[in-house]
Formats: structure tokens, sequence, C-alpha cells
């Protein structure tokens, strides 16, 4: 890439060869690694095949839920990879295989691409569209080439998903472990292995899916082993305590009856593939609602707990859901790789600069003949201190940024409970439609992943640019005695600024003492009104002056508060009026309301209830039959059509009965709930009386 730079300028310089060679020994080195056995692009090709069978396979296993359910008994169905809209399961296994695939994400960011079109004779005006075309069949590649490991871990088939899984996750463990053996000694950063540090993260990612694949196939295996041999033993059991029955009462059932009453049995042995809903964060949540604060408070906590708390105190019931921690991960992770790569090419650059200037370098004789050597010091020094202060500032840089990355998981955290409870103080108050948090929920992860690295750029950036400022303009200049443009400012304005700010404190001093009435406690009232009005008649000329320069100021915080939380999406930088302008924070606001309409505690455990509740129903009516009722329908005395109105029906239609007076009479003391019942009716939505 750099080497592509220097050959189209027209600058001819001794530093822009420089610059050019060593890109070159760069990508040598690169090519070297590459030209082993194995290519990335090769790799990812070649999983395409393996990777669409497998989705076919898992396409054929799923039946579809109410499309044309008669054909082919319901087969195939609609599959999909990853629950992210209400799953808190496996959280960490899901975040590792988001994070397997981090070389791709950060080949896309680059713009580096696994399938190119050739547009030399494309006209201009459509090269824009094929790179469109060429980027989203990129995206298309990466998505199938790492489907598989999404659709094993979430599949029902445990056993299939574990083992296919498990396979095709070697097969890529493969690569990376083939990579970081043959290519360790290659790019070094620092004089360290540069591919240790960039693919060893993405190694453990794979280890970790590895162990949870060799796990879940070992326990699902020993499941069916184990439920195996239950059924075989309780069929077993329940044949010869129903053929000792059979023999005692000398009764020939009919075999109707008989496989009947076994088909019966074999509900008390269904698989428990649910967790139970106690143990769920939901209930807990819930059940802390509905407990008293004074004893919750006296529970014991252990001293580790008490010192814990002081950082983060944890909230009983809150959990953190899948994709979010996905999310954290995935930016976390490609921060690093990034920030690995970035640090070693400019601080090596700056490097061989340094170098390249020295008394001891093959390029000093040829630079000599174009620069003196009074300038030859000054620009190794330059040299010197730039790397330096790069090294400094990317310290700082990568510093404030994992800062902000757990920032985001504790606003992530407040405003979640925030949005329990009701509270929606923290979002605007333009109207957000539906379809605008459908789709700022589809850009949440790749705008975080994305704002969290140029964030982190252009702060390392600003803050070297800043350094390098100050350092040359500012303090070389008094230290030898020179005078620059900033200098020279200084000198004339620099007192005039702390005057200026002096004096802004100095009314400050005076409202507080001599113009509020008990120094301002408790209320806002005026004090010594004739002086005020002097003082404020007086001020308004002297404001003039000062407000030129605080416009400029103005200006300057906005950039730097906007370059420090560029890489924050749970802050809007836009005034307010203007919050959902900011693309950033709209995918954040519209992430977190598509989460909490699906995933509130207090409205999950009610609908388990009711689910609850009704499948006790369903269970109660269906045991409900004896063997006895059942030979009846065998009998003569079989009943008749008046005697099937049982009271349990007559039951059932009261309960609806009053049900509906129920609903008639909360819609009548609401009239706002009416609009949500039919929405055709405008004209109750402008009506908002209180619910009773």
């Amino acid at each position: 890439m750099a080497s592509t730079m220097v050959q189209n300028t027209n600058t001819g310089g001794v530093f822009f060869e420089l610059s050019a060679s060593m890109a070159n020994n760069l990508t040598d080195d690169e090519n070297l690694c590459l030209e082993a056995t194995y290519s990335f692009t090769d790799w990812l090709k070649w999983s395409q095949l393996a990777s669409i069978c497998i989705i076919v396979l898992f396409t054929l296993l799923q039946r579809r839920k109410r499309l044309y359910l008669e054909c082919n008994s319901g087969i195939p169905g609609v599959i999909y990879p990853v629950n992210l809209v209400d799953a808190y399961s496996d959280r960490f296994t899901f975040a590792s295989a988001f994070c397997s695939s981090l070389k791709c994400v950060l080949d896309l960011f680059s713009g580096v691409s696994y399938f190119e079109i050739d547009t030399t004779h494309v006209a201009d005006i459509w090269k824009g569209t094929v790179n469109i075309i060429t980027i989203a069949f990129n995206v298309l590649l990466i998505s199938v080439a790492f489907y598989p490991i999404f659709i094993c871990l979430s599949t029902q088939y445990k056993l299939i998903g574990n083992a296919i899984g498990l396979m095709y996750t070697t097969y890529w463990a493969f690569y990376y472990t083939y990579n970081l053996i043959a290519c360790h000694d290659i790019v070094e950063v620092n004089g360290m292995p540069n591919t240790l540090y960039l693919n060893s993260p993405v190694l453990v990612c794979y280890v970790i899916l590895l162990i949870r694949f060799t796990w879940g196939l070992c326990k699902t295996a020993m499941e069916i082993y184990l439920k195996r041999r239950t059924q075989q033993h309780n069929r077993h059991q329940y044949i010869n305590t129903l053929r000792k029955s059979l023999s005692s009462k000398k009764e020939n059932w009919p075999a109707c009856i008989l496989k009947s009453q076994f088909q019966d049995k074999q509900l008390f042995f269904p698989k428990n593939t649910e967790v139970d809903f106690n143990e769920t964060h939901y209930y807990v949540y819930v059940n802390q609602l509905l407990t008293n604060k004074d004893s919750a408070d006296d529970a014991p906590i252990s001293k580790l707990q008490q010192f814990a708390q002081i950082f983060y105190k944890s909230v009983p019931g809150f959990k953190y859901s899948r994709r979010f921690v996905s999310t954290i991960a995935l930016s976390s992770l490609a921060i690093y790789q990034v920030w690995i790569s970035y640090v070693s090419i400019v601080s090596d650059s700056l490097q061989e600069f340094t170098d390249a200037v020295s008394d001891n370098s093959t390029s000093y004789s040829e630079i000599a003949e174009l620069l003196n050597l009074t300038i030859l010091i000054s620009l190794e020094e330059g040299f010197k201190i730039s790397k330096d202060s790069f090294l400094f500032t990317s310290y700082v840089a990568i510093g404030i940024t994992v800062f902000f990355i757990v920032r985001a998981v504790l606003s992530y955290r407040r405003d979640t409970l925030m949005m329990y409870k009701g509270d929606f103080s923290f979002c605007p108050n333009e109207p957000f439609p539906n379809w605008m948090v459908i789709v700022s929920g589809f850009r949440y992860t790749g705008y975080h992943i994305a704002y969290t690295i140029w964030g982190c750029f252009l702060l390392q950036s600003t803050l070297w640019l800043v350094t390098l400022f100050c350092i040359f303009f500012i303090i070389h200049p008094f230290q030898d005695g020179r005078y620059t443009i900033v200098t020279q400012f200084i000198k004339e304005y620099g007192l005039s600024l702390v005057g200026t700010y002096a004096f802004y404190y100095l009314q400050a001093l005076g409202a507080f003492l001599f113009f509020l009435q008990n120094y301002g406690d408790g209320v806002l009232g005026l004090d010594n009104r004739r002086y005020f009005h002097n003082a404020t008649y007086v001020l308004i000329f002297y404001n003039v002056v000062i407000g030129l320069a605080s416009c400029l100021m103005r200006i300057v915080k906005a950039v730097l508060f906007g370059l420090y939380y560029l890489g924050r999406l749970d802050r809007c930088l836009l005034m307010r009026g203007w919050e959902l302008w900011d693309t950033g924070y709209r995918s954040y606001l519209g992430f977190l309301r598509l989460e909490i309409v699906h995933t509130h505690p207090v409205l999950v455990c009610f609908c388990q209830f009711l689910h609850t509740s009704a499948s006790q129903k369903r269970s109660t009516n269906s045991i409900s039959q004896t063997p006895d009722v059942k030979l009846r329908y065998f009998s003569s005395n079989r009943p008749t059509n008046s005697e099937t109105v049982t009271p349990e029906k007559g039951e059932r239609r009261r309960k609806v009965a009053r049900n509906r007076w129920f609903v008639a009479i909360t819609l009548y003391r609401n009239r706002k709930l009416v609009a949500y019942r039919s929405p055709k009716i405008s004209d109750l939505k402008k009506e908002e009386p209180s619910i009773v």
C-alpha cells in the first residue's frame, strides 16, 4: 500500500525512496509468510463447498412453522445461525465464534477483497456500483464461510451439530495453527514476532470452540445412552406390571387399548430440554422487585464481595445479552489487532527515518548533498521525538479506548435498568418509528466496532499532533531562546488571556457575594439591584469583545469533545432536538429498544405464567380419562349427545363471558387502551386519561 502511494507521487526525494524501499521490504516479508502451503484466500474459498453442504443439511432437518405444512411433512424449513434478540445462553461461546471471524472483519474494514471484479474496461460512472457489488459479494463469502459454526452451536440437533461443528472448527483451527508455526519469525514488532501477537487471540477462540463442541458431543452422547437405557427399563417394567394386572383380573383388553395405554405412559418420560424458569434471570429480577428491600439488604455478604461492590455493584437478575457480549468481545479484539499493526508500522517507519539521517547510516551521504549538517541534526532529533511522542500518545489513546469500552458496558446496564423501570428520560423526544428501530438494531454491532477503531485512531492522531505542536513550537523555542509565531502570540497576548479569565472568575465571585440573597442558599433572588443593573449595562459592551474569542473556543471545544467521544455510541455528539441525526447514537437506542421490548423481565414472567397455566390445564384434561372411561367407548353403553355436555364446558363459558365483561369495563374506563385494540380509531389516541 505504501509502495503504491510512493509510485503515484511525483516527488522524487530521498525520503520517499527510503519509505518505498522500507515498504517493499515489509511486503516481501509478508509475501514470504503468505507464500506458504496455504493462503487465507484459498482457505476461505475451499470452505465454501463444505459450508453450503452443511447449510443444506440443517435446512433439510428443519421443519417449517406455518407455510405449506402438509407439503413434504413441512421439510425443508428456514434456519438461522444465531439468536441475537432475546438469547442469554452460551454468551462467551458465541462471542468466541464471532471473534474467530475477526480477520475477515478487519479485511473488510481495511478494504481487502477476496473476490475482485476487473474495472479497467468499465466506465467511470459505473465503477462505484461495481465496487459496491464486489463488497456485497465478499460479505456474502465471509457470511457463508462462518455460518456453519453458528448453526452448529444453536441447532436443536445437538449430536449432529456438535459433531459437524467439531470437524469444521478443526478445519479453521488447523489453518491458524499452521500459519502461526510457519510464520512466527517473519514479521516482527519491536523485535518480537508479529504473527504470534496477531493470531494468538483468534487461535484461543478456536480452542474454546473446540472444547465446547467436544464437551457438547460427549454430553449429548451420554444423555442419549442414558435416555435409551431408561426407556428400555421403563418399558419392560410397565409391560410386566400391565401383564400382571391383566392376568389377575382375567380380562382381555383390545390391542388398541394396550397400545393407547402404553403411549399415554410415555408422556411421563419426555426429554426435558427447557431450563427451569425459576433459575432464569427473569424470575430472579421479578422476585427481587417483590422482595422487601430491608430483608434483602440484611443478607450477609463476604468481605471480598464488599470490596468488589466498590467498583461494580451487582444487580440481582440482570444479565448481559448474547449480542452485547459478542459486540464487546469483537470490538476489543479488533482494536487490539489493529493497534498492534498500526503501532508496529508507524514506529518502525519512524525508526527507519531516524537511522537514515544519523551519522552511521548509509543514506547520510546522499541526504547531505541536499541538506546541510545543522538541519540533519535537527531532523534526527525530530524523528526521535516523534517516535517517543507517538508511542506515548498511543498508550494514552489505547488506555482511553479501554476505559470507553468499560464505560460502554456500564452504560448499557444503567440504560437497560432504566428502561426496565419505564424511565426513558435519556432518550430523545423525537419520534422514533418502528422501522427505524429495526434498521438501527441491524447496524449496532458493526457500528460499534467501526466507531471504536476510528475513534481510537483519530484520538491518537490528535494527541500526537498536539504533542508535537507543543514540543516544536512552544517548548523547544523557549529552551533555545528562539521565537516562533506561537511564542510571539503567547508573549503578546498571554497576559490578556490570563486577565480575561481572571475577570470572568471575578464576575462569578461578585455574583456570589454581592448580587445573590443569602449567597444563593435555597433561592434565586437578586440583591443590590441598582448595582446589578449598572453591571449588566457595562458588561454588555465588554462581553462583545470577549464573545469573539469565546466563539472560537466554542468551536475548539466542540471539535475536541467530538473527537474524544467519537468511539462511544452511548453518547450523542449532536445538540438536543437533533439526537437521531447521530447515526451511531441512533443505532444504540434502536438496539436497546428492540432488546427491551422482547426481554423485559416482567413481561417475560407474565407470559411464562400464562403459558404454564394453559399447559397445566391441557395436561390435566388429557390425563383425566381413565382406562374405565376408555372402555366405555367399546361397550354398548356409550354416552349420548346430551350426556357429552359436561359441567366443565359450562364453567368455561361462564369464565369467557366474565372476562369479556372485564375487558369491556376496562376499555370504558381507559379510553386510551381502545386505540391499541382498534388502531383505526385515530380520534381516541388524542385522549390520554389515567389508567385505572
